[in-house]
């Protein structure tokens, strides 16, 4: 008999995090969360994220029931952080924290 598949991709992703955050990568640690949280609203809310404008804003408040002022606080952290060459800490502990409230917090 065969054992069961287990899903180790939360695993996975701890390893990685452990890894980018311990090599002080904080930049590429963001460009993954960004990934993966636009992998949630495509999956979760059935939401493009190729444009995140002011429409995209307003239906992913609509759907997830988090004020419109958050979401856009993410997405101003989500373009500086793919713009920009590097991520303090502090950048992505904000980061986290704004992503962790949605998460939390969406419908």
């Amino acid at each position: 008999m065969l054992e069961p598949n287990t899903n180790t991709s939360l695993e996975f992703l701890s390893t990685i995090g452990r890894l980018y955050f311990l090599q002080n990568n904080h930049r590429q640690l963001a460009l993954q969360q960004i990934k993966l949280w636009q992998g949630h609203l495509r999956e979760h809310y059935f939401l493009q994220t190729r444009e995140m404008d002011k429409a995209f804003v307003e239906k992913l408040a609509n759907k997830s029931e988090i004020p419109e002022d958050a979401i856009n606080k993410i997405l101003l952290l989500c373009r500086n952080i793919q713009s920009s060459n590097f991520v303090s800490e502090n950048t992505l502990i904000e980061f986290h924290r704004l992503l962790d409230d949605f998460y939390k917090n969406s419908k």
